[in-house]
């Protein structure tokens, strides 16, 4: 039956002792609670509750492009932390969209975006990529650019609500050993309208000399 269940009378506790062979307990206890409520166990592949987990690894060999491709259209929403740098100096980190398919949305007005870079701002309108960091994000020893993207509506096509957006912060070194910090937003431009299935990173020119990216999902539905 769906409706076997262990149930306890009043609080109880569930407690581990010498866990995994160490001479530590863990215990499993509770908030005093204001309503039922569940507690969802990790799934096959290790998501718990509405999250998901994707990766690129650390790595400091060169590539042009960094890509989460065909996300699940379970997913509507994404947050990806980023540290990063160029193998060529003074470029901008720059984003596109993958279309649900996994082709590179790069049409000649494709995107609108905006990025305040230390109270300069930069726009971009009917544009083939977004811009998500500020100018010249050096090369030389601890520069590069880090960051938290929000990508919103990832599946979105309908004229009743916004498109796939992105919206964030980022900090770097320029190419002159300069700090700056700054937002970014995005979207795709209205005359575009699709569904969005995926994300890449890409500098205006060169390839990535670092990288680290780490995505995490937000599930449409339970």
């Amino acid at each position: 039956s769906n409706n076997r269940r262990i149930i306890f009378k009043d609080h109880q506790s569930l407690r581990w002792e010498d866990h995994h062979t160490t001479s530590h307990d863990c215990t499993l206890t509770w908030a005093i609670p204001s309503a039922n409520s569940s507690v969802k166990l990790p799934n096959a592949t290790g998501a718990i509750g509405h999250l998901a987990f994707d990766s690129q690894a650390a790595s400091t060999t060169n590539v042009s492009t960094v890509q989460f491709q065909n996300i699940p259209d379970r997913f509507s929403d994404a947050e990806i932390y980023f540290r990063c740098g160029p193998a060529t100096d003074a470029q901008q980190l720059l984003v596109t969209f993958n279309d649900t398919n996994g082709a590179e949305i790069t049409t000649a007005d494709a995107y609108e975006w905006y990025v305040n870079e230390s109270g300069t701002a930069r726009t971009g309108t009917a544009t083939s990529s977004m811009q998500i960091s500020g100018n010249s994000v050096g090369t030389d020893a601890y520069e590069g650019v880090s960051g938290r993207l929000v990508l919103s509506g990832l599946r979105n096509s309908h004229a009743n609500g916004p498109l796939a957006s992105i919206f964030g912060e980022f900090t770097m070194f320029n190419s002159s050993g300069a700090f700056k910090a700054g937002t970014f937003h995005g979207s795709l431009n209205p005359a575009n309208a699709q569904e969005v299935g995926g994300i890449r990173f890409n500098w205006s020119s060169g390839n990535f000399e670092s990288r680290f990216f780490r995505a995490y999902g937000l599930r449409n539905t339970e």
